[in-house]
């Protein structure tokens, strides 16, 4: 399923680790027209940095190969992402600038 504009528009972007807490980059970017994911923990456990990131519906993501739903909000001031696994959720505060 396509990833709607409004989403492709704001998506892109360096942010602290989001997925597993860490103290790095987790990169959002677009190539060929797919948005990836890429995070060092991707590299290490896979060998590859990229994971591609899908659009589900209804506002949900899913990162190949991460067993985590997303769900991001990007209209507000402050963005969030929210990671759902079976009856488990949470919310994180998206820092869209690089680690130093």
């Amino acid at each position: 399923m396509d990833i709607p504009d409004a989403y492709k528009e704001k998506l892109a972007g360096v942010y602290h680790d989001f997925l597993y807490g860490q103290q790095f980059n987790t990169v959002i970017k677009e190539k060929n027209g797919k948005f990836y994911v890429e995070s060092p923990f991707f590299e290490f456990f896979r060998g590859d940095k990229s994971n591609e990131l899908l659009y589900t519906k209804k506002g949900y993501f899913k990162i190949v190969d991460y067993p985590n739903l997303l769900k991001f909000n990007l209209d507000q001031e402050n963005k969030t992402v929210s990671l759902y696994r079976d009856e488990i959720s949470v919310q994180i505060d998206l820092i869209d600038n690089k680690i130093q």
